[in-house]
């Protein structure tokens, strides 16, 4: 993941053959992100199901949470750091 001005990209991963998911994942990749900036970190993601994730992965770790669709299954995830 490219962290350039704590924005990361994620979509574009290449696809496991057998599962048809990208490797690594969305979610995989904000957390490693996670531990390495201190401030919030902005993520587009291309799945609902990885918002969903990214969102449990905030609560988890006491994180602020915000979401915007950006144009159609494509979204800009916030996780603000507390």
């Amino acid at each position: 993941m490219d962290l350039a001005g704590l924005k990361g990209e994620t979509r574009g991963q290449p696809l496991d053959p057998r599962q048809g998911l990208p490797v690594p994942d969305a979610t995989h990749q904000v957390k490693q992100a996670l531990n390495a900036v201190t401030g919030d970190l902005v993520v587009v993601v291309d799945r609902e199901a990885s918002v969903a994730n990214l969102e449990k992965t905030a609560a988890l770790r006491g994180h602020g949470f915000d979401r915007r669709e950006t144009s159609q299954g494509v979204y800009r995830v916030t996780l603000k750091h507390s």
